[in-house]
Formats: structure tokens, C-alpha cells, sequence
């Protein structure tokens, strides 16, 4: 039952840990994609200039790339944060069940 206990503690707390890093996951995806967008109005803005236009081709690309990297990145996160969630219900449906025992 202590045991229970403490792990439910531990599994909340990396529940928490989790959901943070999710969320600041989350708002680099939205930076990133607001910098691919500024990008992409640049290199419309800018496409008469071939030199100019290749520089911004190369930043796209790295940008898309980003995007690409920190949305696995946020996939994985998300994965990690409903495996956590699922043990967690469970640990809490083992506990709840043990306490109506002891009771």
C-alpha cells in the first residue's frame, strides 16, 4: 500500500515533468513555424535577388527540417505522456482497490 503510494507519487511527478517539456516542445514547434513562415514571405519578397533567394532557400530548408525534428520530437513526448498517464490510472485503480479492502 506505501508502495502504491510512492509510486504513484514518482509516476505523477514524471507526469508533470512530461507535460511541462510537452508544452515547451509545443511552443517551439510554433516559434519555428512562425519563423518557416517569415521565411517564406521573405523569399517571396526577395526572389529577384538569385543570391538573395538562395540564402533564404537554405534557411527554409534548415527550418523545415526543424519543424520536422520537433514534431517527432513531440510525437515521442506525447507517446511518453500517455503511457504515463495510462500507468498512472492504473496504479490509482490498484490503489483505490486497496483501499477498499483494508476498509
Amino acid at each position: 500500500n506505501v508502495f502504491l503510494s510512492q509510486l504513484f507519487e514518482v509516476v505523477s511527478k514524471e507526469n508533470g515533468q512530461l507535460q511541462s517539456q510537452l508544452q515547451d516542445t509545443q511552443r517551439t514547434v510554433s516559434q519555428t513555424r512562425l519563423d518557416l513562415d517569415k521565411a517564406t514571405q521573405r523569399q517571396e519578397r526577395f526572389s529577384d535577388c538569385s543570391a538573395m533567394l538562395e540564402m533564404e532557400k537554405k534557411e527554409r530548408r534548415m527550418l523545415e527540417r526543424r519543424v520536422a525534428e520537433l514534431e517527432a520530437e513531440l510525437k515521442v513526448k506525447i507517446y511518453n505522456l500517455t503511457w504515463v498517464q495510462i500507468v498512472s490510472e492504473i496504479f490509482q485503480i490498484h490503489y483505490l482497490g486497496l483501499i477498499e479492502i483494508a476498509c
